[in-house]
């Protein structure tokens, strides 16, 4: 995983290379899935990263509640946002107490358990932070589809800034292994972005939800009409 403190030298490039992501087409998404199962407003975002979904909810008027486990990157994310709050902690283990009318797990965050023992505890602790009327949504990549355009590419940010990719897949998993080639000055700086990640496909994640006692629907593309496209995304409510 990234080097601790490595996200406050590279902070607006990391946003960049995501720059392209229709992250208000993924929050209108969820504010019509929202506005369909409640008339509540609180949102627990897990694995939240730099904040970018929880800034666009909270301008809906949502009271968004992040977590994640890279202290560096809920810096940034409490740097766009003016009344969300941030906590550190793991998916798996985190507990707050309490029980949110939305639960989210964006952008391919789901697959860093990589396991069905791991996929399943992390599922069961969101569903524990879930009200009875909740939904918990979480989009992921379709091996092949979703993840084929990263396969070993470098995108250039800028003058200053160049990001590398290399994938292999290694029994059943994905290492994902990014360079953040970063110019300051006269100096040039090297940084290795190491992230491993499982692939799942639809019935692996229906057969876990429906072990944890939840019941779910798959979309496509963050949008409510479409029958089949290139991303999953799945809404869970309580049976």
């Amino acid at each position: 995983m990234i080097k601790e403190g490595l996200y406050k030298d590279f902070a607006k490039y990391y946003d960049s290379v995501y720059s392209q992501k229709k992250y208000q087409k993924e929050v209108d998404f969820i504010d019509k899935v929202l506005k369909k199962n409640t008339k509540e407003k609180s949102i627990l975002d897990v694995a939240c990263g730099t904040g970018n979904h929880a800034k666009l909810l909270e301008k809906k008027g949502y009271v968004v509640l992040g977590i994640d486990k890279n202290k560096e990157m809920l810096d940034i994310a409490k740097g766009k946002t003016k009344k969300a709050k941030f906590r550190e902690g793991d998916m798996m283990t985190f507990n707050l107490k309490r029980k949110f009318d939305a639960v989210l797990c964006m952008f391919t965050a789901i697959n860093y358990n990589t396991s069905y023992a791991d996929l399943k505890k992390s599922l069961t602790n969101l569903k524990n932070h879930m009200k009875e009327d909740a939904v918990l949504i979480f989009d992921f990549p379709l091996p092949g589809v979703t993840m084929k355009s990263i396969f070993n590419h470098a995108t250039f940010i800028d003058k200053n800034a160049v990001v590398l990719y290399t994938n292999k897949d290694i029994k059943g998993l994905r290492e994902i292994l990014i360079y953040w080639i970063i110019k300051k000055g006269k100096k040039t700086k090297v940084f290795e972005d190491n992230h491993t990640i499982k692939f799942y496909n639809l019935k692996e994640f229906g057969k876990i939800i429906k072990q944890i006692g939840l019941k779910h629907k798959v979309y496509w593309d963050f949008s409510l009409r479409k029958k089949k496209g290139k991303r999953p995304v799945i809404v869970c409510w309580h049976d």
